[in-house]
């Protein structure tokens, strides 16, 4: 069973693939695949994100093709700011598996904290299609819009976060802010409030 862990780097939300089973090399019970789930597992309890990425790293010597912990190391290679290497892994990731919305939405983030917004929503527009449902894409993109200044599209997309969950408070505080740049004050406030 796999858990979606979420963290926040940049600002952005990453969402991370834990998996319960872990990655597995030469299938379960072998060696190397016990070598790799442990160290995937250490992986995702250290704070230290150089000893995450090198412990990520020695997972994906014993299983290369592990999609979960290639997303889980680009994601430590983001929260570190090495964007070019987090993109690299998610796109090894998605080499493996093209339509994972978790790896899509995470090199969108990675490729708008790169300052690459067409490429970031080119990511979340698939990871939406994917997953028509994924709060954290279309807020992602949302996101971009606003910063393209495109407030009537960002405000749409923090729309569809509440009415997929209406208790996040980040697509309230954002939907206010592209809301006042349109001089909708009342709007404005009462989704600050």
């Amino acid at each position: 069973m796999k858990k979606l862990v979420s963290i926040f780097a940049a600002g952005l939300a990453l969402t991370l693939i834990l998996s319960g089973c872990g990655p597995q090399a030469g299938g379960p019970g072998t060696a190397p695949g016990e070598k790799a789930q442990k160290l995937f597992e250490q992986a995702a309890q250290t704070p230290d994100p150089q000893q995450r990425i090198r412990l990520f790293t020695e997972s994906l010597a014993l299983n290369p093709d592990s999609i979960e912990t290639l997303n889980n190391r680009g994601a430590a290679f983001a929260n570190a700011g090495d964007y070019t290497q987090a993109i690299a892994d998610f796109t090894q990731a998605l080499a493996l598996k093209p339509d994972n919305p978790e790896v899509l939405n995470n090199r969108g983030i990675a490729y708008r904290n790169q300052g690459d917004p067409a490429k970031a929503l080119a990511d979340f527009d698939q990871a939406i299609n994917v997953k028509p449902d994924f709060a954290e894409a279309y807020l992602n993109r949302g996101l971009v819009f606003q910063k393209n200044g495109e407030p009537d599209q960002a405000i749409t997309d923090f729309t569809r976060v509440l009415a997929l969950n209406p208790a996040n408070t980040a697509a309230y505080k954002y939907r206010g802010i592209a809301l006042g740049s349109k001089k909708a004050y009342p709007e404005a406030i009462a989704d600050f409030t």
